[in-house]
């Protein structure tokens, strides 16, 4: 192995060390590694280290800029309790995870329709904790992602259903 291929094998061994032991932020931790192995990269001319321009490369892409904008709204409307007011009325009271998860059901995939699924997880998670708490039902019941993936099952069969509807013609 080269010695940039064992750089970077200590780097991301320190990287794991840092975030187990939960001394750094996570963001910190992360974008320090980039930095390290671009400046060590940069002064020693490696070819196989990431130069600058392909450290930041990934920073424009617009899928990357939509999910980060909708961590902002989420982390709004988490704060403001907004959240909160919007789901309580439509998940009421459940007394059974079935029931809790059925109740979860209908505002998840209809927001998964039109969001990323990770905001959406990400905005559920309160209302989760919180429907735990109250009901004292486990979370890991609660497992929230499994709804957004039946939305894109069902997003999926019906783009599909859509294409081949839509070139009977070509």
């Amino acid at each position: 192995m080269t010695w940039e291929a064992w750089f970077t094998l200590a780097v991301v061994v320190g990287i794991l060390v840092v975030l187990v032991r939960e001394s750094l932020p996570t963001d910190i931790v992360m974008v320090g590694a980039l930095t390290l192995l671009v400046a060590v990269g940069e002064m020693r001319h490696s070819q196989l280290l990431p130069s600058i321009a392909q450290a930041v490369g990934g920073m424009g892409n617009t899928g990357l800029i939509t999910v980060g904008v909708l961590f902002v709204v989420v982390a709004g409307l988490v704060q403001t309790g907004a959240m909160e007011l919007v789901a309580a009325p439509i998940i009421g009271h459940p007394k059974t995870a079935r029931s809790a998860l059925v109740r979860l059901l209908t505002p998840v995939t209809t927001l998964s329709a039109f969001l990323n699924n990770t905001p959406v997880v990400a905005m559920f998670m309160p209302v989760v904790e919180d429907i735990c708490k109250r009901s004292r039902i486990s979370p890991s019941k609660l497992y929230i992602r499994w709804p957004t993936r039946l939305h894109s099952a069902v997003s999926a069969l019906w783009s599909a259903r859509a294409r081949t509807s839509l070139c009977k013609g070509c």
